[in-house]
This record gives structure tokens, sequence and C-alpha cells, in this order.
């Protein structure tokens, strides 16, 4: 029998990741830069599942996304910047869902030279630094990639998820 069609996880809110051209246009990045890679920004509206029992998304899924601007195709999760001051950007944004990313909520880290880990992304790159900051009980996860060719992708190539617990809402007041 043929394989199930996928499943895929509506989002209620955009969740995208984008490069930043800021100070771009030199050096190596030169090339890159004219074509358009620095500018390329792509955002989500549902995500696949790579495997729903172990809560895992498919990274490399384009189902549901839309290119924004710029020419390379980004998987989610990918963040670059080749400027001191530039400032790839992630945004994974589950809220409205019964799940959040899982892991630690915070977390800054740098790299002179080679790669570091900050949460399930790790960070690769000359003078690269990474910063992740979760809100919302990790339902909203913002992480920032900078430096010399920095560039920040998902680990494990996908996205770890937990169920999210939620309180139970408060019974209306009585009339």
């Amino acid at each position: 029998s043929p394989p199930p069609p996928p499943e895929f996880l509506d989002l209620v809110f955009p969740n995208y990741s984008k490069n930043d051209p800021t100070q771009a246009n030199v050096g190596n990045c030169m090339p890159q830069y004219a074509s358009g890679h620095f500018h390329s920004e792509w955002k989500w509206t549902k995500f696949r599942w790579l495997d729903k029992q172990l809560l895992r998304i498919d990274s490399t899924d384009h189902t549901f996304a839309t290119q924004v601007a710029g020419s390379s195709l980004l998987n989610f999760g990918v963040a670059e910047s080749c400027g001191i001051n530039g400032q790839g950007e992630v945004v994974a944004d589950l809220r409205g869902t019964a799940y959040k990313i899982a892991g630690i909520s915070s977390c800054y880290e740098q790299v002179l030279s080679g790669g570091v880990m900050c949460g399930q992304w790790k960070v690769i790159g000359h003078r690269a630094a990474i910063n992740m900051v979760c809100t919302h009980n990790n339902q909203r996860c913002r992480v920032d990639c900078s430096g010399s060719r920095g560039y920040c992708e998902l680990d494990a190539g996908y996205l770890q998820l937990e169920h999210a617990l939620f309180s139970p809402s408060p019974p209306p007041p009585s009339a």
C-alpha cells in the first residue's frame, strides 16, 4: 500500500528564517551579496512532521513556505550574516498550537573560529555569535546569528518539539 500522505502542523503566527545583508558586500561575501543570497527570507504557515510520534519537524520541507526576498532557498532554522553588525534571524512561533520548542529557553554563545551549540542550534563561522531567547513557555523562540560569516542551523537537521502544558482556563464569572 502507498505511504500515508504527509501530515502538517498548522501555524497561527509566521515562522521564518532570514539572512542579513548588512555589511555583507565585502571580501569573500561579495559574490553571494550580489546574487541576493544575503537578502533571502522565507516564511512558513505550516510545518511538515518528520516524525509526529517523536515530535520532530522537517526543517527541509517548503510545501507551505514562501520566499519573501532574496535568491536562496533557506531551510527552516537557517540564518546567516557576513558583516560583524549583520544579524540573520530565525523565529519559531508555536503559540496557538499544543507544542513548544524543546530544550533550554535562552543562551548566548560566541566562537572565534569553528562552531558552538546553543540549544538546538549551532553557529559556525569566524567571530560568529548566536543568541537565542524563548518566551511564552518556549512557544516562541528567536535566534539571532551574527559574525564575520556567521551561519546558524538546526544541529540535528530537524526542529524538536515537546507538548506544551497549559493550565486550564478559569471558569467564567457567575452572574
